[in-house]
């Protein structure tokens, strides 16, 4: 298993999958580089959710939203010499709220620091 964390901008609105796979499907466009030839680099990484945090994204994230992901790296694929890559969303940050399910927001309560 392979966890990492992306942040990207969303290339497409989500998308309700029903039948064998009930979820929600995103591609996000992360940017990793920049050469003069090219200029910016872009991975495309496809997410997918499900259950609450499909709900979740359906609800609040939009294309062009930037958005922060831990997702499982299910599978790369190589075509015509680029890389696809596919994940299983983990946890979200981003989109219109700005914390999902499964994550606690931080708290500004000073009051209680231990020095």
């Amino acid at each position: 298993m392979f966890i990492a964390t992306i942040t990207g901008n969303v290339g497409r609105d989500p998308e309700a999958k029903t039948g064998d796979y009930e979820g929600v499907q995103f591609s996000i466009a992360v940017k990793y580089g920049y050469t003069k030839s090219q200029g910016n680099l872009t991975q495309w990484v496809t997410v997918d959710a499900m259950g609450p945090k499909a709900q979740y994204v359906l609800a609040n994230v939009k294309k062009g939203d930037k958005v922060s992901c831990i997702v499982e790296i299910r599978r790369i694929v190589s075509t015509e010499g680029k890389l696809q890559m596919y994940a299983r969303l983990i946890e979200i940050d981003g989109g219109t709220k700005r914390v999902a399910p499964g994550i606690d927001a931080p708290s500004n309560d000073f009051d209680e620091m231990p020095f």
